[in-house]
């Protein structure tokens, strides 16, 4: 008897998950590390412009023309920090916002971040500040804030990320190798094995059992050795002869 082809070996649970989690981490770090990449060169970019194009606020005091929703950053340098405020057009005096994002933390770094402003009206600005020399920078382009903004959330997604490929890898490498051993199965496999031997047609079959006296092939059932007939004794005393 003839068997069909075997049937497809089953993949593991390991396989399919970890394969799916390593391609959408590997395609999502790859995005996020596009954006990493970009938002560090709008940074450097910026940083760059402050560093070469500070305005000193001789005196404690400055007025620059802003537009609104131009940004501007207010630094100083050395170990005093000074306080700092900025008149609107409208004579209205606010205090500088305290914005993580544009400080460094180094303290290497020989300019401190002192506050930012964003204008909302446009017109003549005056920044004040008391307490030590300040400098004011150039304005930031809307691009630059978004980039440094897309960098630091992207540093932050990117860790998870990677941590979500390698273990995605790492059970697709498993499961592979557990489908692989049970492609390959034990010797002679599962049902497909050497067939057991069979008896060919018009064989005689042999029980196993021994067979009674009177029992053979080719004698009446229940019957042996004819009896001898009745008078045939030389001894017999009622012979005729």
């Amino acid at each position: 008897m003839s068997y069909g082809n075997p049937p497809a070996p089953r993949r593991s649970g390991l396989t399919t998950a970890g394969k799916w989690m390593f391609i959408i981490g590997l395609v999502l770090s790859v995005i996020v590390g596009i954006g990493v990449v970009w938002g560090g060169v709008q940074g450097a970019r910026m940083f760059s412009d402050l560093q070469g194009g500070g305005t000193p606020i001789d005196g404690g005091q400055t007025t620059v023309s802003m537009e609104e929703g131009d940004l501007r950053l207010v630094t100083a340098e050395g170990s005093q920090t000074p306080t700092c405020t900025v008149t609107g057009p409208d004579g209205t005096e606010s205090a500088l916002t305290q914005d993580s994002t544009f400080d460094t933390g180094d303290q290497q770094v020989d300019a401190q971040l002192v506050g930012t402003y964003q204008a909302t009206a446009t017109g003549e600005h005056t920044f004040t500040c008391e307490g030590g020399a300040a400098s004011l920078s150039p304005s930031i382009s809307i691009g630059a804030t978004i980039g440094l903004a897309v960098a630091g959330l992207g540093i932050l997604a990117l860790i998870p990320l990677l941590l979500l490929t390698g273990i995605g890898l790492i059970l697709w490498l498993v499961g592979r190798s557990r489908d692989r051993k049970a492609a390959d199965g034990p010797p002679g496999g599962y049902g497909y094995g050497t067939a057991y031997p069979q008896q060919g047609y018009g064989q005689p079959q042999d029980s196993g059992y021994p067979q009674a006296p009177g029992q053979g092939y080719g004698q009446p059932y229940g019957q042996g050795s004819p009896p001898r007939p009745p008078g045939q004794d030389p001894t017999d005393p009622y012979r005729r002869d």
